[in-house]
């Protein structure tokens, strides 16, 4: 990082936020401790500091104990903890088996995991060494209901959610070819059933073709995706069967090393 980088950063720092933080490592390095502790060990006003304390109260952040009249680090720090140690497993379980799938398919390959409710979230990435693919970045979020990495995981969810979730998230047409008509999502997500796994053609760029597989967790409940996007030429349909249930093949293998199963 250059020293600019250092300086625009602090030019954009939030005070507020900055003694929110504090307040985190204080309870961190403390266990518990009691407001008028906090402020001033901290060196903060006792009204700002039992503001922010309360605020964070109310959200889950921090727990106050009436006898002791101590705060101590909430029970949402163990929610977000669980959920990046979910992510990091998932990763650390899954890459081989992408790094395989890639090597024998000469095809790139992308892991994605449900964030919430209607999104998925790509966590990581593996590349073939073809000089022309199709780059997804880490990090690039996709509406439940959009292409068929969606539709892969929406596949599989009860009928009622998954109604209610193309019902109430719409899709943005990227392409004369995105699906945007619910009732054609909904009959889209039978044939995806029946085959194993998602396709897409053309719906996010023109020209390159997607395919979708579901991983499952052990209650056999959708927790995320693998999928592909090449060119029409590389998903022709001649080989479009071949490579969609070579990744099913290999979501499956997933399902079953992090102790998931696949639904019957």
């Amino acid at each position: 990082m250059s020293y600019k980088d250092v300086d625009d950063t602090k030019r954009y720092s939030v005070p507020a936020v900055e003694r929110t933080i504090r307040i985190f490592h204080y309870l961190k390095a403390n266990k518990r401790a009691t407001g008028a502790e906090i402020a001033k060990d901290l060196s903060l006003t006792r009204s700002n500091c039992y503001a922010i304390l309360k605020t964070l109260q109310l959200h889950g952040f921090v727990l106050f104990d009436i006898e002791s009249k101590k705060y101590s680090l909430g029970p949402i720090f163990l929610e977000f903890v669980r959920t990046i140690v979910e992510d990091l497993s998932l990763i650390h379980v899954a890459r081989p088996y992408l790094q395989n799938f890639v090597e024998n398919s000469g095809l790139s390959v992308v892991l994605e995991q449900r964030v919430n409710f209607n999104r998925l979230l790509v966590i990581d990435r593996q590349d073939c060494a073809d000089d022309v693919r199709v780059i997804i970045s880490i990090g690039t979020r996709i509406p439940i209901t959009h292409s068929a990495s969606g539709r892969a995981l929406l596949a599989y969810l009860p009928s009622r959610e998954a109604e209610e979730l193309v019902n109430s998230v719409s899709v943005i047409p990227l392409t004369p070819k995105t699906m945007t008509d619910p009732a054609e999502i909904i009959d889209d997500l039978k044939k995806i059933r029946a085959r194993g796994y998602a396709v897409g053609h053309g719906e996010n760029l023109e020209g390159i073709d997607a395919i979708a597989a579901p991983i499952f967790d052990v209650m056999g409940e959708p927790i995320g995706v693998i999928a592909c996007a090449a060119t029409t030429s590389t998903l022709s349909e001649g080989r479009l069967e071949h490579f969609g249930n070579a990744l099913r093949s290999t979501s499956d293998e997933i399902t079953v090393a992090i102790g998931g199963k696949p639904p019957k």
